[in-house]
């Protein structure tokens, strides 16, 4: 994934797939082929006259330009995100009745769940290949 930046009312919405790695990244890397796990870290940037302000993810204008910058492809049904994972669809509905998603990850729509790639990543790493 490339750095995505969007712009939301005044404010600059920057995706970036990012690797977290601890003290031991080396020998991890050795033995798994991975230093660490792959996640999108989002940050929102609200643009002042004299200054930028850097917004939490409690903030309620963290989550609006979150979700009015969000692209469709980096949402999937509970189906379509089992599927591409290699799970049954019965596991991540649970993860998300479970709250094992956080609230910008996976919300319920109709009969069906909601999720989002980077909270996937989060919750189950990254998407299992084929024949593996």
């Amino acid at each position: 994934m490339e750095k995505s930046i969007k712009y939301y009312k005044n404010m600059i919405v920057t995706r970036e797939e990012v690797t977290r790695v601890g003290a031991d990244w080396e020998d991890r890397l050795k033995k798994t082929g991975k230093a660490g796990h792959t996640e999108v870290v989002v940050s929102v940037i609200r643009k002042h006259k004299d200054f930028d302000e850097v917004l939490l993810k409690d903030d309620p204008l963290f989550k609006e330009a979150m979700e009015a910058t969000a692209q469709v492809n980096d949402i999937l049904t509970a189906a379509e995100a089992a599927r591409l994972w290699g799970l049954d669809s019965s596991t991540v509905k649970k993860a998300c009745q479970q709250g094992r998603f956080t609230a910008e990850e996976a919300r319920k729509s109709g009969k069906n769940w909601l999720v989002t790639v980077e909270g996937m990543r989060r919750v189950y790493g990254d998407k299992q290949e084929p024949g593996k």
